[in-house]
């Protein structure tokens, strides 16, 4: 996958393969959900400059995603953010611009290690 900014917004165009379906000609639904996955990961690294894991992941499958589509594109964005969770949606479409799924993903952010070597001291310390 290749990603790219355009605003609030984080791209990825996909090309689906047949040995991706999980039903004739349909894009398999776990599929879908590591690219949703994986471009939520993306928004959260470019837009706050961390990264994160999965703590959440909700996603409605609408329509399905046909294999054999020149292309699909996803997008994704950061709709809230509460002390280190993140809250983001992403979108499937076609190559016709229908939107195909629509999922919200919650990101737990990492606490860099200098971090918590501070609070750890300050812990120890009593400060």
């Amino acid at each position: 996958m290749e990603f790219y900014e355009d605003g609030d917004e984080v791209i990825s165009i996909w090309k689906p393969q047949p040995q991706f379906q999980g039903w004739i000609d349909t894009l398999h639904g776990g599929i879908q959900a590591v690219l949703l996955d994986e471009i939520c990961a993306w928004v959260v690294l470019r837009k706050l400059q961390t990264t994160g894991v999965t703590s959440k992941m909700e996603t409605r499958y609408m329509k399905p995603v046909n294999t054999n589509d020149s292309h699909i594109v996803l997008k994704a964005s950061i709709k809230e953010r509460k002390r280190n969770i993140v809250f983001v949606e992403a979108a499937i479409y076609n190559n016709k611009e229908e939107q195909r799924k629509w999922h919200q993903h919650q990101f737990s952010l990492h606490v860099p290690p200098v971090l918590l070597q501070f609070l750890y001291r300050a812990l120890l310390h009593g400060r």
